[in-house]
């Protein structure tokens, strides 16, 4: 039964990769390495580095991985050295999934890639994007970084998971229209206990509201412990459905996550200590990668701190 799935599960990761190498050599991209499993302890690319089988073909190394998840096409310049240790990348709002899925399939996965969307308080396309020679309103900007130290990097989320949960019934694209086959701006008020119910039939922004309950999609876990994908609803439209900052599938469960603002707040210096405790060699330098729902959490706890009610007794069930 596990030969079965192995072999399966070859087959699939195999025409998977084997769409990126056809459509490299297309475009006359160099391919070095052609990878059915991973040939290192993923997603750790400098550890455990070996091959079961691996032979080289003209400019491609083919091979089978020994970590049996996967796999991966790896393009590249003239010289292995020209592939970056890091990708910074900021986006304007709409086609993140897109620019990621694009760096991976020209660097690979051991690539990282770091960064995020633009975005402004309210929504209202007033972000931007920085080079060195100007500034843009909607564009890519894609930094490859080639450090001469070591790379470390750490991560928290700040949001956790509660009992609530449903099924996307109708979505397009970054619209979720329906959930469990109600329009979805009325399930999500009512699991919120009435975040967002000023929008309901007229619509409107609602970032600065739904910024303690994104979203959340299983997709995977660590440890024995889930980690959520998250989509934060930014537009309630009059017929119900609302814009998030990603896309979703109909069939995919959405599960309602919850955020405590005074862990949105601290979590930057929390991330900070765990980067440096990953490495304790002397550090030059680093960088913070934030959400906007720091800033926004920033005014919840400001609120509350004015007599505003507690965002925590907002969560019903469902």
């Amino acid at each position: 039964m596990a030969g079965q799935l192995i072999l399966g599960l070859s087959i699939l990761v195999g025409l998977h990769e084997f769409g990126h190498f056809a459509f490299a050599k297309l475009f006359k991209i160099r391919v070095d390495k052609f990878y059915i499993f991973f040939d290192f302890l993923f997603p750790m690319p400098n550890v455990a580095n070996f091959a079961l089988i691996k032979k080289k073909v003209g400019e491609t190394e083919y091979g089978i991985g020994w970590f049996p998840l996967g796999g991966y096409v790896r393009m590249l310049d003239e010289r292995e050295g020209e592939v970056p240790a890091l990708v910074w990348l900021t986006a304007a709002p709409g086609h993140e999934e897109a620019c990621i899925a694009g760096l991976q399939a020209v660097l690979g996965p051991e690539v990282p890639v770091v960064g995020g969307s633009a975005a402004d308080d309210e929504v209202a396309g007033g972000w931007y994007q920085l080079t060195r020679e100007r500034s843009f309103g909607d564009a890519v900007v894609v930094s490859a970084l080639f450090p001469t130290g070591r790379v470390v990097s750490a991560f928290q989320s700040g949001y956790t998971p509660t009992g609530t949960r449903g099924v996307v019934t109708r979505a397009r694209g970054r619209t979720l229209i329906e959930i469990d086959g109600a329009p979805a701006a009325t399930v999500y008020d009512a699991w919120t206990g009435g975040a967002i119910a000023g929008t309901i039939g007229v619509g409107g922004s609602v970032l600065a509201s739904t910024t303690l309950f994104p979203l959340g999609r299983r997709v995977g876990a660590v440890g024995g412990v889930p980690y959520y994908r998250l989509a934060h609803p930014a537009t309630v439209h009059p017929d119900g459905s609302m814009d998030l900052f990603a896309e979703v599938n109909e069939g995919e469960e959405l599960v309602l996550m919850h955020g405590d603002v005074e862990a949105l707040v601290t979590r930057a210096g929390r991330v900070a200590v765990d980067a440096r405790a990953l490495d304790r060699r002397a550090h030059r330098g680093g960088a913070e990668i934030g959400r906007g729902s720091i800033g926004q959490a920033a005014l919840h706890r400001a609120h509350r701190g004015a007599g505003g009610r507690k965002d925590d007794d907002r969560v019903g069930g469902h």
